[in-house]
């Protein structure tokens, strides 16, 4: 988790390849869904999209892995709501989350880094839109999984992506020790 731009989908592209896990990322899987005008001017503006919808990709895409138990989740959840359908769609298929790593940036260090991609929605009332969500309602839900007994991660996201990378497997792999 972490603000866009804080690196989560580079960090689970390459988490990938040293753990061998899955990576869903939501926001791609919903950009695939943009033939929908609705979902494609919602993403645009920056914001969310009905949970409902979000919670069918996650779960489609979940168990249509042939290990559905290693996967990384890049953009999910975002909100409260979210957080406890995972909870239990993971209690109900017997599927536990290890941890949450959070990706700590500043939001402008964010910024720049979104401003350098350039996709069609990182325009900067789209950005303040998105960051705001993240601020008021997606890292909020940071205490309610800590409370839930899932690890949480806080991960300094402003060094190079190496160093990221090397931080989240030593404190992943400290999860699987502890």
């Amino acid at each position: 988790m972490g603000p866009s731009g804080a690196g989560k989908s580079v960090q689970g592209k390459m988490l990938v390849e040293t753990l061998g896990y899955h990576w869903l990322s939501v926001g791609a899987a919903l950009r695939e869904h943009m033939q929908d005008p609705q979902v494609k001017e919602q993403i645009n503006r920056g914001e969310l999209i009905n949970n409902k919808i979000v919670e069918e990709i996650v779960a489609k895409t979940i168990n249509s892995y042939d290990d559905p138990k290693k996967v990384i989740l890049d953009g999910f959840p975002r909100d409260h709501d979210q957080a406890q359908w995972l909870v239990g769609f993971c209690a109900n298929n017997e599927v536990s989350i290890e941890a949450v790593i959070h990706l700590v940036v500043d939001l402008e260090v964010a910024r720049q880094r979104l401003h350098e991609r350039g996709r069609e929605d990182d325009r900067d009332e789209s950005i303040d839109v998105r960051f705001n969500e993240y601020q008021n309602v997606t890292q909020p839900i940071l205490e309610y999984l800590d409370n839930q007994g899932i690890e949480v991660l806080a991960i300094n996201g402003e060094q190079t992506i190496e160093e990221v990378h090397q931080e989240i497997v030593e404190a992943v792999k400290s999860v699987h020790q502890g």
